[in-house]
């Protein structure tokens, strides 16, 4: 047990919107995790009691003094773990010619696990180093390399969600894809491996009697005019069985959308995925810079939140997010997302 004198800056209720700064004393155990926070005086005084401290209470460390403070580890909602060793770059073509041209072809790369490995262990111990502690990963649409990612974080010990990306239609680059019924199994398989008891990676990280762990697995179809409406649906009755998180695109891109309307007609992209049983309280969908005013009752309806990804939607959207709309008149939760490679 670890004892810290600090000042943190915190913003204790959403809805108050004010950040507020307080000398406090925390108790930290040997795994980490933070098992008390009490308020201190600046004369040093705090309001633990003698339960506070055990005979397991071996060093204090000393935080405070002019301009230092602790804050929360930032939550990315939206990465893509692969796109990390080519950030920065290809960003001269819109999103479906860059996703066909640059993207597609980095993650077929995957299938080596030993690539996997040394890619995800960069992505993992850099956003470690930035200070997320808490991330939500696409990976690729394979299921082994994507196992390894979430082996890498629970050994690093970084929280999140991953999930292997299901997409069963991309005529722009057809070997990288999937049939539906291996997406399906392949995305059920993940989220068994990650709550099975004998996840032996995530078992050593976890809290006795947390059988969630630090990882916990997401539905992710990558976005729609890469899933059939079969894939959805098996995705979506996946979800439900499961409880699981889930996470794609929604209304991100002007070609995306004409796609969409391409492959179906008269439909958009949210109302085929709440149609398939999708959009629940534990759904984030990134980008949604063109979801009108109805789309946006569903969401807030279903609980459903928005990733906001402010550079990638500079360069690719063909507009941005109007947080005041989202969030403030429609009542729609909103994150941020780093995205990667545009950075």
């Amino acid at each position: 047990m670890k004892r810290f004198l600090a000042r943190i800056a915190h913003c204790p209720a959403a809805s108050k919107k004010k950040v507020e700064i307080n000398n406090v004393e925390m108790l930290i155990d040997r795994k980490g995790k933070i098992v008390s926070i009490e308020a201190m005086a600046d004369d040093g005084e705090t309001s633990c009691t003698s339960s506070c401290y055990t005979s397991n209470t071996k060093t204090t460390i000393d935080l405070r003094g002019p301009g230092k403070f602790l804050i929360p580890g930032f939550i990315d909602v939206h990465i893509h773990a692969p796109q990390y060793s080519y950030t920065g770059t290809g960003l001269d073509r819109p999103l479906l010619q860059w996703l066909d041209h640059y993207t597609f072809p980095v993650e077929e790369s995957f299938r080596d696990s030993r690539l996997a490995k040394r890619r995800y262990k960069s992505v993992v111990s850099r956003a470690l180093r930035e200070g997320t502690t808490c991330a939500m990963y696409f990976a690729t649409i394979h299921k082994e390399a994507t196992m390894i990612l979430a082996d890498t974080m629970t050994s690093i010990g970084q929280r999140g969600f991953v999930g292997p990306i299901s997409m069963d239609i991309n005529p722009g680059v057809p070997q990288y894809g999937q049939r539906t019924d291996a997406a399906l199994k392949d995305a059920e398989t993940f989220v068994e491996y990650l709550i099975n008891p004998e996840f032996s990676s995530q078992s050593r990280l976890m809290d006795e009697g947390n059988e969630e762990g630090l990882v916990l697995p997401v539905i992710t179809p990558r976005y729609l005019p890469t899933c059939s409406l079969d894939l959805l649906k098996g995705l979506g009755d996946i979800a439900t069985r499961h409880r699981c998180h889930v996470q794609s695109h929604v209304s991100e891109s002007l070609d995306v959308m004409e796609e969409v309307e391409r492959q179906y007609p008269g439909r958009r992209d949210l109302d085929l995925f709440h149609d398939a049983g999708l959009l629940t309280r534990n759904t984030i969908l990134a980008h949604g810079v063109h979801l009108n005013d109805n789309e946006l009752d569903i969401l807030r309806e279903t609980g459903s939140g928005i990733a906001h990804c402010p550079l990638s939607n500079f360069y690719f959207a063909n507009g941005h997010l109007d947080v005041r709309r989202v969030n403030f008149a429609h009542g729609v939760n909103i994150g941020l997302g780093y995205d990667v490679s545009e950075h």
